[in-house]
């Protein structure tokens, strides 16, 4: 789905202003408790792609 919302970007010239943001911050732990269910476990990812985030270089210089 990324894959082709970045082709039509790219061909509408528009890819190098969008930032996509992607993230989850909730998780279960593997482990079954003593309720016979889950408990919350760590969690928490994000994926920023897009042509308009600032490269890491950029961000110091600022």
């Amino acid at each position: 789905m990324l894959a082709a919302m970045n082709e039509g970007l790219l061909l509408h010239q528009t890819w190098k202003r969008t930032i996509v943001r992607v993230a989850t911050e909730f998780s279960r732990e593997v482990a079954v408790n003593s309720t016979e269910g889950t408990d919350r476990g760590s969690g928490g990812a994000a994926l920023v792609p897009g042509g308009a985030r600032a490269k890491p270089l950029q961000l110091l210089k600022r």
